[in-house]
């Protein structure tokens, strides 16, 4: 994977797995290797090849004899922007209106040859290069108050960050930076410091460089137990789950970067 400062994306490849009702607000696609999978948005059950969910929509997915390729992808990012465009308020859009039926049995074909993270993680840029084409809409640059926010909370990731310090640093009022973040980002602003300290911590975990333990504390989690809980709401599993080695569930990277 390349640098997440560029792409803002994290992928995993997962493998017969019950993914519980979640709720996050970064985009997230779904693309099916070989058969269909389960997923519930709305109380509508739906049988799927491939999907793009919204930012802050409830779902749960149900992956059985089959493996997905799955992607979390930040709003702030080039990427989050097009798919902002794409969707144009939908909560979800079925991947077979971006991608042929020619893409998704190539893709069946390859994963019977059971190849490599390493090949799966090629294959997944691959797809999301297809199903993202340039759009001009999504070259609008963010507000400049809002990157210099950004650029604060990535450098004091570690110190405990509320509206009233960025205000300091930033000098805009709480109420400003808060209507910023909504209008520009699409979450609100806690939301999207969680949503970054936990990519934080999971960044040090999959390195090696801390524990769970030890990485949750780093970035101002009470315990553990709050993390996790944190996690599991974001991403429908336990932390352990992804941040510990999992046949089921398998981080499409050599590396990661924050």
């Amino acid at each position: 994977m390349k640098n997440l400062k560029q792409n803002d994306v994290l992928s995993f490849l997962i493998h017969n797995a019950v993914v519980e009702v979640n709720h996050h607000h970064c985009f997230q696609i779904i693309v099916s290797t070989k058969d269909a999978f389960y997923c519930t948005i709305n109380e509508e059950e739906l049988g799927l090849k491939g999907i793009i969910i919204n930012q802050a929509v409830p779902h749960n997915c149900r992956v059985l004899n089959t493996s997905v390729i799955v992607y979390y992808i930040d709003s702030d990012g080039f990427k989050g922007k097009q798919l902002k465009t794409l969707l144009d308020g939908k909560p979800y859009l079925k991947i077979e209106k971006l991608l042929s039926e020619n893409d998704l049995e190539n893709l069946n074909f390859i994963s019977s040859q059971m190849p490599s993270l390493q090949v799966f993680n090629i294959i997944s840029d691959n797809l999301l290069d297809k199903m993202l084409p340039s759009k001009k809409e999504a070259d609008k640059e963010l507000d400049k108050r809002i990157v210099k926010t950004i650029d604060f909370i990535d450098k004091n990731i570690q110190k405990s960050l509320n509206l009233e310090v960025i205000s300091n640093e930033i000098h805009l009022s709480p109420e400003r930076i808060r209507h910023l973040f909504t209008t520009e980002i699409g979450m609100p602003f806690s939301q999207y410091l969680l949503w970054k300290k936990i990519k934080h911590v999971m960044a040090d975990v999959l390195k090696g460089d801390k524990t769970m333990v030890e990485a949750s504390n780093f970035y101002g989690f009470t315990d553990q137990a709050h993390f996790s809980k944190h996690f599991k709401r974001m991403f429908g599993v336990a932390a352990k789950s992804i941040l510990k080695p999992n046949p089921y569930i398998q981080f499409l990277s050599s590396e990661i970067y924050i």
